[in-house]
């Protein structure tokens, strides 16, 4: 019995080659497969399911942009905690955490009034105001010196 590559089978076979058209891209192959067309580039299918959801989840995040995630009445604990104002309000850097479980750190923001675990900040990020509670520990003052 002789050894014979996959290539040589498939040129002594009556079926002719198929192969994708190199004039077209690779996502009219991934449609065309997706349609019943016959593409071997760019699909696949033992994780289809699983791309798809991805693609559908970040569909979505694009479509509702992220908000910002502020403490809740329970968390702050208005009940048991001493509220005070910062006058005049003090420039601080502040950590956000947003709904899509990104967090950015705003470098001008002014913190209006805390307690003893939490805080209020205002500030101003890409360009939106915000104004929200965050936990006291993901805030830090700014020096003089780092406000020029």
């Amino acid at each position: 019995m002789s050894l014979r590559t996959r290539t040589d089978a498939l040129r002594d076979s009556d079926t002719p080659l198929r192969y994708p058209s190199c004039s077209r891209s690779n996502v009219c192959s991934i449609l065309d497969a997706r349609a019943g067309g016959d593409a071997s580039v760019g699909t696949n299918k033992r994780y289809a399911d699983y791309y798809d959801r991805k693609m559908n989840e970040r569909i979505e995040q694009s479509a509702n942009p992220a908000v910002i995630v502020a403490l809740t009445e329970e968390q702050l604990d208005k009940r048991n905690a001493t509220l005070r104002r910062s006058e005049p309000p003090i420039p601080v850097r502040v950590w956000l955490q947003f709904s899509d479980q990104t967090a950015v750190e705003v470098n001008n923001a002014l913190a209006v009034a805390y307690t003893s675990k939490c805080v209020f900040v205002e500030g101003e990020h890409n360009k939106e105001k915000f104004g929200c509670w965050v936990w006291a520990n993901a805030v830090t003052r700014i020096t003089p010196r780092e406000l020029y």
